[in-house]
Order: C-alpha cells, then sequence, then structure tokens
C-alpha cells in the first residue's frame, strides 16, 4: 500500500482583493520559499520575498519585472526555477477586482464587452509550461480551490496543504506546496 506523507494545517485569515496580502499568509507562504530563483506569476501588490521575479500583466503594481500575460512570458523566459508562486485569477470574483474581469479564457473586446473564449486546454498548458521551467526538485507554491494543482502526471508530489479559512459566508481555500520529483509528464 501506498501511503502519501503530506502536511494538513489549518489557518484563520480574511479574504482581501490580494491572497497573500494578509500578514499572516504572506508570512506563511515566504516560509515555504525555497532556493534563490523564485518565480512569482500574477504576482498582483504582495512582494513576498526580496529575489524573486514578479510577472503581472497589470502595470500598476509594484516592483513588476514582466509587464505582460503570464502566458507570453512564459513564451520567452529561459530561465529555470527553484520556486514557482502561483496564484492566478482562480474565481470570477478575483478576476473582476483584479484584472477588470479578464482572466486566462476571457478577454475583454474593443467595445469593453466581455466575450467567453471557447479553447480547451488553457489551464492545463499552462501548467504544463510552468512545470517546464521548474527545476527537478523545486517547488510550486499555489492558491485556489483546487488541492492537487499540478500533480503527478505532471512529475510533481503534493508535499503541504494549508487550508485557509476566511470566516463566514466565504468558502475556504488552499495553498499548497508540491515538488518536481521527476521530469516525466503524463
Amino acid at each position: 500500500m501506498y501511503k502519501e506523507n503530506i502536511k494538513i494545517s489549518m489557518v484563520r485569515s480574511p479574504c482581501y482583493r490580494y491572497t497573500f496580502q494578509p500578514t499572516k499568509l504572506k508570512e506563511l507562504v515566504a516560509s515555504k520559499i525555497e532556493g534563490n530563483k523564485i518565480l512569482n506569476l500574477f504576482a498582483g501588490k504582495t512582494i513576498l520575498h526580496p529575489l524573486e521575479v514578479r510577472v503581472d500583466c497589470d502595470a500598476t503594481m509594484p516592483n513588476i519585472h514582466y509587464k505582460m500575460k503570464v502566458e507570453d512570458f512564459l513564451k520567452i523566459n529561459k530561465e529555470t526555477w527553484n520556486t514557482i508562486i502561483y496564484d492566478p485569477p482562480w474565481n470570477a470574483r478575483k478576476a473582476r477586482e483584479k484584472y477588470y474581469g479578464q482572466y486566462i479564457g476571457r478577454h475583454i473586446k474593443s467595445s469593453d464587452k466581455i466575450e467567453k473564449v471557447r479553447y480547451i486546454g488553457v489551464f492545463t498548458k499552462l501548467k504544463n509550461n510552468i512545470v517546464e521551467i521548474l527545476k527537478l526538485n523545486g517547488i510550486i507554491i499555489s492558491a485556489g480551490y483546487e488541492i492537487d494543482n499540478f500533480g503527478k502526471g505532471r512529475g510533481m508530489k503534493l508535499e503541504r496543504v494549508i487550508v485557509v479559512n476566511p470566516s463566514g459566508d466565504i468558502k475556504p481555500f488552499f495553498i499548497t506546496v508540491e515538488r518536481k520529483i521527476n521530469n516525466v509528464f503524463f
């Protein structure tokens, strides 16, 4: 029988516009960062580590190194990373608050009317590309409603799950740490 050793914990923290804005979550995530090659995708306002390279399409965010969509950054990136922080807008509310309603799979037409773009596998392709630039034994720290974000099929092993309970009517979300244990895809 195969037994996984996954650490599970819970923290109470209110929901903020930027996931890691609360000091408690910022410190918790910062304590999980490994190595000196750190990539923060969908970076937002919160700076988690002084060495992180920050990518965000919102030019108003502080200290952004690459002011572009994550998909575009992944096309030009030639480096590999020890830690990747992956915190996309994981629901419509976050997309409205942070990216004016735009998120992967959606775009705003010149008429400012939001139209859903129908193409399959956008998140799948994005995740495949992210794992490719992660060093072997590197980690991905994710936030969202999914626990196994990158999964065994991409050579990742789930090590830690932190349940974040915002209390009240807001449903909990997860911060996960997954480690790249091999370079085998699916």
